[in-house]
């Protein structure tokens, strides 16, 4: 169970549209700050994770027909975070208008996987990739 506390009243607790969804739409219905051509969005809404789990914000395609795109692609909200949450968004059409409120992203709940990090001088093999980057299979 994740709890959620709206400290708005305009705030809209994230739904799916259908059971077999894996994220829960997250809408926004205020701007809150402008940062140039990126705007914080409200959702009046703060987040309790059950132990062992954070949160993660995607954004819903259809912001592909908005004119805006995530400003930070996908966004973190660790476990012990409990203020409200944000969604920066990038005015990528100058055109473009937020219709107010706005199903604009989506949250899905993540395990943690608590690993720790080795230094090492070399790595186990050699792969067929190899250090072939961006692009290099085709």
């Amino acid at each position: 169970m994740i709890k959620v506390k709206k400290i708005d009243e305009r705030a809209v607790l994230p739904t799916k549209a259908h059971p077999s969804d894996i994220g829960y739409d997250l809408t926004v219905f205020e701007k809150h700050k402008e940062y140039g051509n990126v705007t914080l969005f409200r959702t009046g809404l703060k987040f309790q994770c059950p132990p062992g789990y954070y949160l993660e914000i995607f954004p819903r395609s259809s912001i592909s027909k908005s004119g805006y795109a995530f400003a930070h692609s996908v966004g973190v909200l660790d476990p012990h975070y409990r203020g409200e949450v944000f969604v920066p968004l990038r005015k990528i059409d100058k055109d473009a208008a937020a219709e107010l409120p706005w199903r604009v992203g989506q949250i899905v709940l993540r395990r943690v996987h608590e690993l720790s990090m080795q230094e090492v001088e070399e790595l186990d093999d050699e792969t067929d990739r190899g250090e072939g980057g961006f692009g290099s299979t085709g």
